[in-house]
């Protein structure tokens, strides 16, 4: 829960604490430093590999970028600190007999670095088309729902969001939403409402044949990009809609995405 720090108790009930330490035989002094070791704009680096320079004497720096070497003989000597991403960084000290030195957090400040990786080739197949638009205009030619494909609306215009795609069909009604949750409000013209007119009233919609939701709680322009639509078909109610579609919620329409 803690460590003691000469005669003080301090709690630790939410970090790591890692303390290197040896049994000295009596009359030995040996010197130790601490340190913390952080990049340039003073974040702590962790798991740096911290030795003397030309000696045996080495430590890893923990999670918080804190290290201790210990069991040092007096003298000067040369610190140096590295780990990948960042340039070694190196300090002098001068170690008394017994001394217990404690780095400024300045003295080892590591600057971050591009590190050059081996090159990685990755091989997919190239992806074949999912579907082709044969029901769709199967059901365009023998239902009273509202189409459009891709050509189409590329042709009168480049749309920036599903939205722009959707206002181009008819039955269905676009109006500015709550904020962020639900920009838009995205109704058939004939039931903006529920029965009860208090509830909104949110067409099902349908990706590639799966139920993903409805109007309500699908963000359309950032769940069916205008990019990936090849195709959209819209019914504003149960008369004319195809029994795939018609399901529990219907009533209130059924928007269908067809993807590239």
């Amino acid at each position: 829960g803690g460590v003691y720090m000469g005669d003080t108790f301090v709690a630790m009930p939410s970090r790591l604490f890692r303390l290197d330490f040896e049994i000295l035989p009596q009359g030995q002094q040996t010197a130790s430093i601490t340190g913390t070791i952080r990049d340039t704009a003073g974040t702590r680096v962790p798991n740096a590999r911290v030795q003397i320079v030309g000696a045996s004497y080495t430590a890893r720096a923990n999670l918080f970028g804190e290290f201790r070497l210990t069991g040092l003989p007096p003298g000067r000597m040369r610190i140096a600190a590295e780990v990948m991403g960042y340039e070694p960084a190196r300090v002098a000290v001068e170690l008394g007999l017994g001394e217990a030195l404690v780095l400024p957090d300045s003295a080892l400040r590591m600057k971050p670095v591009a590190t050059q990786l081996e090159p990685v080739t990755i091989e997919v197949e190239a992806p074949t088309r999912r579907r082709n638009l044969a029901e769709f205009q199967r059901r365009r030619a023998t239902t009273s729902g509202s189409f459009i494909t891709r050509a189409e609306f590329m042709e009168k215009g480049n749309p920036r969001q599903t939205t722009d795609v959707l206002r181009r069909m008819t039955g269905i009604r676009i109006r500015p939403g709550t904020g962020l949750l639900l920009p838009w409000l995205i109704t058939s013209n004939r039931s903006f409402r529920s029965a009860n007119l208090n509830t909104i009233c949110y067409p099902l919609v349908f990706l590639d044949r799966q139920l993903i939701g409805t109007t309500g709680n699908v963000l359309v322009n950032s769940s069916v990009p205008v990019e990936q639509i090849a195709a959209v078909e819209f019914y504003a109610g149960t008369a004319g809609m195809p029994p795939e579609f018609n399901r529990r919620g219907s009533s209130c329409g059924v928007l269908v995405f067809w993807t590239r």
